[in-house]
């Protein structure tokens, strides 16, 4: 699968992408008021700060996602320039982060946008964050992709993938890897294995734990 092909099927996956969503809204698994989020549009007033923008999938991930931020609050990042943009992809997980900044983080939630070209732009015209660090074990070519055009500095943090992942990146997603994970700045392996799988994917900066 190439770059070109992969944003191909998202033209087609435009014409069902409504009723998609209105079926997970009617499920639970999305929110009807905050669905213009899943096509990059802000549902809130951006800071006036400086953007870090982490995204951690579901609850686990924005655990990660939120304990890396703090740590980064302790190590020279002034919450008074700076801001945390945390994107998740689950209602559960959108729950655990607004609950946390409810209490004092410094942060907004947003849930992830669809990988649609054009819906990741929207994105990253408004937030323009001034990096990107995803704790996720799926990869969004058009959210890497994008981000690197844009010269935002990408990183992924205690980066694994998991068995069917690793299946479709080294098989039918091979030509795709190409594309996506060169434009990585820096990735952060959680072993050896990893950092090796990556390398062979064409990352280029690797460091395992």
């Amino acid at each position: 699968m190439t770059y070109a092909f992969y944003n191909i099927l998202w033209r087609l996956i435009d014409y069902f992408l409504i009723n998609y969503l209105s079926f997970r809204v009617e499920k639970g698994k999305e929110i009807q008021s905050r669905l213009n989020e899943r096509f990059g549009k802000s549902s809130t007033r951006k800071i006036n700060k400086k953007i870090i923008w982490i995204h951690g999938s579901s609850v686990g991930e924005s655990v990660a996602a939120l304990a890396l931020a703090n740590s980064m609050l302790k190590n020279g990042f002034d919450k008074k320039e700076f801001h945390f943009l945390i994107t998740t992809n689950t209602v559960t997980s959108s729950n655990f982060v607004n609950n946390k900044i409810k209490n004092g983080f410094p942060g907004t939630h947003q849930f992830n946008p669809l990988d649609n070209p054009m819906f990741v732009n929207k994105f990253l015209d408004f937030w323009v964050p001034e990096m990107a660090i995803f704790v996720e074990s799926d990869f969004w070519p058009n959210l890497i992709y994008k981000s690197s055009l844009k010269k935002i500095p990408l990183i992924l943090a205690s980066s694994q993938m998991s068995k069917k992942s690793s299946r479709f990146w080294r098989g039918l997603g091979r030509g795709l890897a190409k594309k996506v994970f060169k434009k990585i700045d820096l990735v952060l392996a959680v072993d050896p294995f990893h950092a090796e799988l990556f390398k062979s994917l064409g990352s280029k900066k690797i460091k395992s734990l």
